[in-house]
Formats: structure tokens, C-alpha cells, sequence
């Protein structure tokens, strides 16, 4: 259920607000501030620097999302968190950090739909606890 939810944010996240507005070729969104995030997550990892999408799903969950791939992303936590990773035993894209209460979770967006928009987003990015 984690990853449906995961995946039904990620989509609402990248709806078209605006089908009608005249905008020049589509390009990846601008790096957002990671609005909001929880002293929780503070406590484990900084938000990612580059990611597009911020959102505070619920009170024990944290998106984000991001135009860089899976390895990139996975470097950079590595490197900013003390977790200790496993990566999922059916996919070489999708990763678990494990620090104290709080799980990292990177995986691929497969997105594969209209919205090119949300084709863009290669990676996601949750902070659970």
C-alpha cells in the first residue's frame, strides 16, 4: 500500500494545472525548498538540495522528488545520512536506508503516462517513520 500511495502522490504532485496557458516548450521544474520539512527527518539527512517536488504526505511521511537519476541521488544520501542500505531484491532501482526510526526509501520513477511533466521526474524520494 506504501508504494500505491507513493505513486498516487507523485501523480498528483505532477498534474497539468493548466491545460489551457500558452507556455513555451516544457522543461524540468526549478529546484523547490523543502518546505515544511519535518525536525524528524532533519534529524537523520537535510532535504535533497535538488529536488522538484516537496510534500509532507502525512505526519510519518515526506516526499520528494527529483530530475536526477536513482544512482545520483543514492550517492548523495549515502553520503549526507549515517543508514545502512539494502536495496530491494527485485529491482536495482529502488533502495532502503535505515536510520534509527526513520526509513529512506529512492526508487526509479516508472511513470509512463500523458502527463510529460511527470515523466521528468526520475526519481522519488520517501522519508518514513
Amino acid at each position: 500500500m506504501q508504494h500505491w500511495i507513493f505513486a498516487a502522490v507523485a501523480l498528483v504532485a505532477c498534474s497539468d494545472k493548466s491545460a489551457t496557458s500558452n507556455q513555451g516548450p516544457s522543461s524540468a521544474p526549478p529546484p523547490v525548498s523543502a518546505a515544511n520539512y519535518p525536525d524528524w527527518a532533519a534529524a537523520v539527512v537535510p532535504p535533497y538540495p535538488n529536488a522538484t517536488v516537496a510534500i509532507p504526505v502525512n505526519t510519518n511521511m515526506y516526499q520528494l522528488q527529483t530530475t536526477d537519476e536513482v544512482p545520483v541521488v543514492l550517492d548523495w544520501y549515502k553520503a549526507h545520512s549515517h543508514a545502512t542500505w539494502t536495496n530491494e531484491a527485485t529491482s536495482a532501482t529502488t533502495w532502503h536506508g535505515a536510520a534509527g526510526s526513520v526509513t529512506i526509501n529512492i526508487s526509479r520513477n516508472d511513470y509512463n503516462g500523458p502527463n510529460e511533466q511527470a515523466k521528468k521526474i526520475k526519481t522519488m524520494i520517501s522519508l518514513d517513520r
